[in-house]
């Protein structure tokens, strides 16, 4: 049932090109997001007006940065930095090992079932 599962996933959960960046040691969220951010010429950690934080913010996009685990939380948190910035959603998340992608998978399926305005990217440490 779980190998079904996962070729259903693989089959069904990825569309499109997706970025990946490549950030060399890193383990925490914020060492993730503060180098992905640098990258894009974004301002990390950027406070909201309603005392959320946006992990970066460019002129473009509004970004959650996330590991692959908590991507259900980045989906709300982007819509919500996205609506309270003007700016687009973005997700980056944080894939570190082979099953992460499972949860990447997971990720599109909701963006595009749902058809959420939300861009994706991922970050590798390896």
């Amino acid at each position: 049932m779980k190998k079904l599962l996962f070729v259903i996933l693989l089959f069904f959960g990825c569309t499109g090109q997706i970025k990946n960046y490549h950030i060399p040691d890193c383990s925490l969220e914020k060492d993730y997001n503060t180098k992905y951010c640098e990258s894009v010429n974004g301002i990390a950690e950027y406070r909201l007006p309603d005392n959320t934080i946006c992990d970066c913010l460019t002129e473009e996009f509004a970004i959650e940065v996330d590991f692959a685990e908590k991507w259900y939380e980045a989906v709300g948190q982007s819509l919500h930095y996205a609506l309270i910035t003007g700016q687009k959603a973005k997700i980056v998340l944080i894939i570190e090992n082979n099953f992460d992608y499972v949860y990447l998978d997971r990720l599109q399926a909701v963006i595009r079932e749902n058809d959420l305005k939300i861009s994706v990217e991922t970050v590798t440490n390896n």
